[in-house]
Formats: C-alpha cells, sequence, structure tokens
C-alpha cells in the first residue's frame, strides 16, 4: 500500500502534467450559473440539492474511468486508503485542491450488509480549506433558510465513482463556509460493498427493486412511458419480459449511458450476454445495426428523446411561451386551472356555422 506521501506526490505529478486546464474564474461562474438555473427551473431548494447531486453522480461515473487511467492506481485495501487516495489524488488532479481527511467510525444499525458486526460503519471527512465552487459566491437568506447546499455537486462525484468501483457510499456536506460556518466539510460514510448480494439495482442514482419487471421500473425516470421503455430495451436486446434483478454489468452500463445522454449513447454490445474474456472469432462477420440515414425523412425517436430536467425544463419553457402569446392553455395555466383534458381549439369553425363572423376563403 503506497503512503500518505507518495499519494500526494502521485496527485501533484498528475495536476501537473497529465490535465488540462481551464480558467478558473470561467469554471467557477459557469458553475455558478448552472445553479442559478436550476433555481430558476425548479424554485424549490431541496429539489435543488438533489439535481446537484445527481448532476454529479453522472459526472462521477465517467471520471472514474479518466482518474483510473491516469493515476493507475490499483484497489484500495480499506475504505481508509480510500479516502486518502480521494483527498490527494482526485481532487488534487480535478480541483487543485488538497482536503484534509479526518478518519473515524460511526454507529449504524447492521442492515443489507452495510455495517460490520460490531454495528459501525467507517467514514472519512473531507474539510476544504478552499472550495473552487464557492469562489465569489454570498448565499442570500432565502437560500440560506431554504438549506440549500451550493456545492453538493461534489458529493454525487463521490458517490457516483465510488460505485463504479463497487463501492456504495453516503456522501453528504456537513457545513459550508457559504451558510455561516467555519469550514466546508463533506463526509462519506461506506455502505456495502456492490459485489455482495443486494436487493436493489442503482441506475443514476435511483434504487430499483430487482423483483420489478425492467419495462415498468424504466417509467420511474421522467420522460420514459412504456413504449419508450420497450423500445429501449429493443436497441440494447434486452428481453422485455426482463426482471431488474436479471441485469449483467454491462447491460446496466449500457442503460446509466443512455439515461445520462440518449443523444450520445455509445451503441449497443454486439455480444452484451457474453463474458469479459470473449474473444469473437476473427472469421465471424460482423454484426451491422440499421440506422437512420441522414435526409431520409426519419428521425430516431430514443436520440431524440429527452428526460428529467431537460424535458421539465423544455415544458415550462413552452408553457411560458403560451403564457406570453395569451393562448387558450396559457390563460388557464395562469389561472391555475386544470389543462389536460380541456377543449384547446379555437371556436372560429363553430362560429363560421352559427353564421356569427365571417371570414374571407
Amino acid at each position: 500500500m503506497s503512503s500518505t506521501k507518495q499519494y500526494k506526490t502521485i496527485g501533484e505529478d498528475l495536476w501537473k502534467g497529465r490535465t488540462e486546464k481551464i480558467n478558473a474564474e470561467l469554471f467557477t461562474l459557469t458553475y455558478g450559473a448552472l445553479v442559478v438555473q436550476l433555481i430558476q427551473d425548479y424554485e424549490d431548494y431541496g429539489e435543488v440539492n438533489k439535481q446537484l447531486d445527481k448532476m454529479g453522480y453522472n459526472i462521477g461515473t465517467r471520471l472514474i474511468e479518466d482518474f483510473l487511467a491516469r493515476s493507475s492506481l490499483g484497489r484500495c485495501s480499506d475504505f481508509r486508503e480510500v479516502g486518502e487516495v480521494v483527498a490527494k489524488v482526485g481532487f488534487k488532479t480535478f480541483l487543485n485542491i488538497v482536503p484534509t481527511v479526518v478518519h473515524s467510525t460511526t454507529s449504524a444499525p447492521a442492515t443489507n450488509g452495510a455495517s460490520t458486526g460490531s454495528g459501525t460503519t467507517p467514514t472519512f471527512n473531507l474539510i476544504l480549506d478552499e472550495n473552487p465552487l464557492a469562489d465569489f459566491v454570498e448565499l442570500p437568506d432565502e437560500a440560506l433558510q431554504g438549506e440549500l447546499w451550493f456545492s453538493n455537486v461534489l458529493c454525487g462525484v463521490l458517490r457516483g465513482a465510488l460505485e463504479m468501483v463497487q463501492m456504495q457510499v453516503e456522501a453528504t456536506f456537513i457545513s459550508d463556509v457559504l451558510r455561516g460556518d467555519e469550514a466546508t466539510e463533506i463526509q462519506a460514510s461506506f455502505s456495502y460493498h456492490l459485489d455482495r448480494p443486494v436487493k436493489m439495482v442503482f441506475l443514476l442514482g435511483v434504487q430499483l427493486a430487482d423483483h420489478k419487471a425492467l419495462k415498468i421500473a424504466l417509467t420511474t425516470f421522467y420522460g420514459i412511458g412504456r413504449q419508450t421503455s420497450l423500445r429501449l430495451m429493443a436497441r440494447l436486446q434486452i428481453h422485455e419480459h426482463a426482471k431488474v434483478g436479471s441485469l449483467t454489468p454491462p447491460q446496466i452500463t449500457q442503460l446509466t449511458a443512455f439515461l445520462s445522454s440518449p443523444s450520445t449513447a455509445p451503441p449497443p454490445m454486439m455480444t452484451p450476454l457474453a463474458s469479459p474474456s470473449f474473444v469473437p472469432s476473427v472469421t465471424a462477420p460482423p454484426i451491422r445495426y440499421r440506422t437512420v440515414e441522414e435526409g431520409s425523412g426519419r428521425t430516431d425517436r430514443l436520440a431524440k428523446i429527452k428526460l428529467e430536467s431537460e424535458l421539465l425544463r423544455e415544458i415550462q419553457e413552452n408553457i411560458a411561451h403560451h403564457r406570453a402569446v395569451g393562448t387558450y392553455k396559457g390563460r388557464r395555466h395562469a389561472m391555475g386551472l386544470p389543462v389536460r383534458g380541456q377543449n384547446t381549439r379555437t371556436n372560429a369553425q363553430t362560429a363560421r356555422k352559427l353564421n356569427k363572423i365571417e371570414r374571407r376563403r
């Protein structure tokens, strides 16, 4: 096992030689604009915290591959070593900061294999002396009362990255200087190893029961209906009657990639049920997938689909447009009246039939 000093040296080497850098002020202002946009979209600080955590989770699931490829680090022996690697290599590589690590154990009920026999859970706290995300930021009283955690994306990144290396953790903010605390502190608690038999499957941080049919479980995500769920399963070569618990790791990875970004998701695997050591025959003809050609007049429905916050933002923009134009739907939205199922057609045809108005043809 590498010493703490060696981890610090590795982090410094990665930051100096193998990390592409951008302007720190641009990075901070871009993240601040993102948080402001989420606040305007959801108007609920609790929901903003959830969205930041979910966004961080998506980033972490992709970031861990780049991190492992650059650092060439092996498996950590225990959770204490995980904390050292996260602080001295991970944070240094991507944010150029080295948080102080405090290791401890917390009492926890022995449920679902989440803790040891003594009822304690290994935990590490990251104390950030400086936070690049929070530079030039001052929270208004409304955000403080709404319990906004401005940098909550970091918790999602930790959770997503560690989940990809078979570790389920709970990461939460304990304190934040933006909220008047003396220091910014994140606590990460170990839950269980994902290679142990558990009764839940995680997709983008959402727990899905293993006994539930996948075509129904996918409708948990905002923007996916029953038909879209079946279409996605067919695209990824998953049987329409498959259960969530029968998903293989490659299938979970493909589903995660699609739900993260449908338009940029990679094509399905040619052998989704094959073992990792499978080597296809050289003489076997390649499998060709039908694709939608440009200019053919057809569109790939799955590539154009919008999910979760992106779909919600589009709906809210559409409502705002109807209200600005003054349509029937917009007026009902403005008055807080139900819109779905209402007759939204104009009375032009009825009026013409009753000779109430005359229109030029």
